[in-house]
């Protein structure tokens, strides 16, 4: 049989049967309770995994009393966009009796907010955020470049790249970009990004146009204009030839400035540059966007 309780107030409950039956449970006839949580993981089918929790501790710190820890990661935005569903099993006869109790959650956060608000309030605290919960701050981690499947006439591209990992989160990148056409405000600049889930890559997910190549980079991402110019010691437009980037670390080019909030997990960026309509180079970079030191250091602060 499947259950569902509502709060229909804040002292009344509707419960609901699959034969539509519907009486009302006051709280005098349940009984004062608390629950003893002893294990959290993830469930069999988890879809995307785009919502997990990792280094889960449960600690007995008196006869009575527990305290949790367990750091969650989200790689979407919590928000009235997501559906949440808790679904109880009862243990008897030797096995889990599945849907015992269900509560339908149809806007996360106002949802949540109303029907539990000390639960919604707990939450916010320990997270110290209020709803919608962004992703969080985040740093990129690059471990491939490479020609794109389409390239055009070929005139820019990329040779003898090199990635270092000279510490435990730190990592610095060489290259040699190779330019047979003047790098100015003729060349126009797009950026696709495709995101891996599902076993695949889905494209599209955020496409940015530097419609007029020098100047639009200059205005729009300022910090990574000037890591470039600092790299190849030429200012914009670019002339032709081939231009020695050694040891960039991306962690000074500051890209979270521009996008300060980003989901975290696989991403694969195609830099495409197109002369009057004519696609003159396309480069391609897969990383890695995860957690800022920051973001792991608020984590630890949270569980101690």
């Amino acid at each position: 049989m499947s259950t569902r309780i509502s709060k229909a107030s804040r002292t009344k409950y509707v419960y609901s049967t699959n034969a539509t039956t519907e009486v009302t449970i006051n709280d005098d006839i349940t009984g004062p309770f608390r629950i003893l949580l002893h294990q959290l993981d993830q469930c069999e089918e988890k879809g995307t995994n785009q919502i997990y929790s990792t280094s889960t501790k449960i600690r007995k710190v008196s006869r009575s009393k527990y305290v949790f820890s367990t750091n969650a990661t989200t790689e979407v935005y919590v928000n009235d966009g997501i559906t949440a569903e808790l679904d109880f099993a009862v243990f008897g006869n030797g096995g889990w009796r599945p849907h015992f109790f269900q509560m339908d959650f149809p806007q996360c956060c106002t949802s949540l907010k109303q029907m539990s608000p000390v639960l919604y309030d707990t939450l916010t605290t320990t997270l110290q955020t209020e709803c919608p919960i962004p992703p969080g701050p985040y740093r990129l981690v690059l471990h491939q470049i490479e020609q794109c499947d389409e390239t055009g006439t070929r005139q820019i591209y990329v040779t003898s790249t090199r990635i270092s990992k000279v510490s435990r989160t730190k990592y610095l990148y060489s290259t040699n970009l190779t330019t047979e056409v003047t790098l100015n405000d003729d060349v126009t600049a797009e950026v696709e990004v495709a995101k891996f889930g599902n076993g695949g890559w889905r494209p599209h997910y955020m496409e940015i146009d530097f419609p007029n190549g020098c100047t639009s980079l200059k205005q729009m991402a300022p910090d990574l204009y000037d890591a470039i110019i600092h790299l190849i010691h030429t200012e914009c437009p670019i002339p032709p030839g081939v231009y020695e980037v050694s040891k960039l670390d991306i962690e000074r080019i500051h890209v979270n400035q521009s996008l300060p909030e980003f989901p975290y997990g696989k991403f694969r960026t195609d830099l495409s540059m197109t002369i009057n309509g004519t696609l003159v180079g396309c480069i391609r970079g897969y990383a890695d966007v995860v957690p800022s030191q920051e973001a792991q250091k608020k984590n630890r602060k949270n569980k101690s």
